[in-house]
């Protein structure tokens, strides 16, 4: 049985009480597993990912499924959008398309059933935080895992 949630299971997560934009983009809401809000999913300068205490502060996402099925968390950004993955030191980072390999800071994530995100690569390791200033980290289930929910 797998533990990635389908589209549908995904539709039924969205919140009613902030529609999407008419183009299907929305905000991820990070709480904890005891119903504390960490933030939503927001970038630094250097293109980090990094908890944002508002909605308004955090950035539009929505899912892309590639055409091999692999699914990827796609964050807004003008000229180009960018994509979930990894940087050193585990930090959770936004890497642009055009790097997709060996070198690139993207890579396919899983949407677990209770709301967690896991690397495709890796699926021991989660999205936590907040570590240091607000940033968004990969690492082991703890405490301050992040359920993710957009809205």
């Amino acid at each position: 049985m797998s533990n990635q949630l389908s589209e549908k299971d995904l539709g039924a997560q969205i919140s009613p009480q902030q529609p999407a934009r008419p183009d299907g983009w929305f905000k991820a809401k990070c709480t904890y597993t005891n119903g504390v809000l960490a933030g939503y999913l927001a970038s630094s300068q250097n293109d980090y990912v990094w908890l944002a205490p508002t909605f308004d502060q955090g950035y539009w996402v929505n899912w892309y499924i590639h055409t091999d099925g692999n699914w990827y968390l796609r964050k807004q950004t003008s000229p180009d959008a960018r994509y979930l993955g990894a940087a050193g030191q585990d930090y959770a980072d936004w890497g642009l398309w055009q790097a997709v390999g060996s070198q690139s800071y993207i890579e396919p994530v899983v949407y677990n059933n209770d709301h967690t995100i896991s690397r495709k690569g890796n699926t021991s390791q989660f999205l936590y935080g907040p570590y240091g200033n607000k940033w968004v980290c990969w690492g082991q289930k703890q405490t301050n895992t992040l359920i993710v929910t957009l809205e």
